[in-house]
């Protein structure tokens, strides 16, 4: 009986650690899976875009052994690249949740270290996959110039590459943003404050709107008018060159509108659920409440508001206690004044003391003349 019982006291231990391993598995990773999958979803795009819109490249050129060795090594390569840079970036970040998670001490350099990392890393990984991706544009065009591709395929390798880095670079952007803030941000600053950490970048509404507004215009847009350009100077016969036109008119359209509402929604994840957090600690206030904060996971003007906002809670919390306190010595000072003149037959007796502020400094008292309280 002693040992059925010990097993089922135990079994919700061993499941907890696990569930604690993997979550911290999971936050350690989550930034460099994001990553990774914004990698994949540029390159997905924009070869699904050309094997749709464009013929395949000729066999010739992939007959060339260099040619071939580059093409099927470059992609892995790229992306374990990726994987091992940003690794080494977050080994700071790795430690501090390391030791977080076995509750041991934390020394203030690491943590200082980590947090500024935490918030610098969507900048450097975005600017790691476009530095990636640019070096495409000189490797595979440099490579069919050599075999003597036509002047259309080195000017499409570089479209493919430019392509695949600025949706790359775009939909990185808003993903790690999106894992910054809410996933590991309440782990590294729990209190705020984001906005004083130093030498960090900071993720302004404004960026973000920019952003957005190239994601959903500017790179579908550009990515039309340099296929149009492309297909207008390689086929001459009018028939095959419309009909090469609508089918990439239309993929880009769908992709484009797909990827523009889930950014979208993220953007509008990002901004509206700390702004709702703010309105909720400003209602609780309000009603007379300070015990309520703002959950800050930004260093943009947001972030910033909700530490002035906390700021005020704890003044205005503050304020409170030194109300109460100064109202119960009022309340004492007052039951110290007597509470009733004494009345004396011939005279007419009054006293009263009154307060500029909640307590004053001034006493009066009656106090009955003669032996044993006896009037003389």
């Amino acid at each position: 009986m002693l040992s059925s019982l010990a097993v089922i006291r135990l079994l919700p231990i061993w499941e907890m650690e696990i569930m604690t391993k993997r979550k911290l598995l999971h936050l350690k990773n989550e930034m460099l899976i994001a990553n990774c999958l914004a990698n994949f979803i540029g390159v997905f795009l924009v070869e699904f875009l050309i094997d749709i819109g464009e013929s395949p490249l000729p066999t010739y050129i992939f007959q060339n052994p260099i040619v071939d060795f580059i093409d099927t090594i470059f992609s892995p390569l790229a992306f374990l690249f990726v994987g091992i840079t940003t690794y080494f970036y977050e080994k700071p970040i790795r430690k501090y949740l390391t030791a977080k998670f076995n509750n041991t001490a934390v020394s203030q350099k690491l943590a200082n270290t980590a947090r500024r990392k935490v918030l610098n890393e969507p900048f450097f990984a975005i600017t790691l996959d476009f530095s990636m991706w640019m070096l495409s544009t000189i490797i595979y065009p440099m490579m069919f110039w050599l075999v003597d591709a036509s002047p259309y395929i080195i000017q499409r390798s570089i479209v493919h590459g430019l392509s695949i880095g600025l949706i790359t670079v775009t939909v990185a952007f808003f993903m790690l943003e999106h894992v910054s803030q809410k996933r590991l941000a309440p782990h590294f600053f729990p209190d705020g404050g984001l906005y004083a950490i130093p030498r960090t970048l900071r993720i302004r509404i404004r960026t973000r709107l920019a952003a957005l507004l190239v994601a959903c215009n500017l790179i579908p847009l550009i990515s039309i008018i340099l296929f149009l350009q492309r297909v207008a100077g390689h086929h001459a016969d009018p028939p095959i060159t419309m009909d090469l036109v609508r089918s990439a008119i239309i993929f880009n359209a769908l992709l484009f509108i797909a990827i523009g509402f889930f950014l979208t929604g993220l953007v509008s994840r990002n901004l509206t659920l700390p702004l709702r957090e703010i309105i909720q600690t400003l209602q609780e206030v309000r009603n007379g409440h300070f015990n309520k904060k703002v959950q800050v996971t930004s260093n943009d003007e947001i972030g910033y508001t909700g530490d002035v906002i906390n700021e005020m809670t704890e003044g205005l919390k503050e304020r409170d206690r030194i109300r109460q306190s100064l109202g119960i010595a009022m309340e004492v000072q007052q039951h110290l004044l007597p509470r009733q003149a004494p009345a004396i037959g011939g005279l007419d007796i009054a006293g009263q003391s009154i307060y500029c502020e909640e307590t004053g400094g001034d006493y009066f008292d009656y106090l009955p003349a003669g032996k044993n309280g006896q009037k003389n």
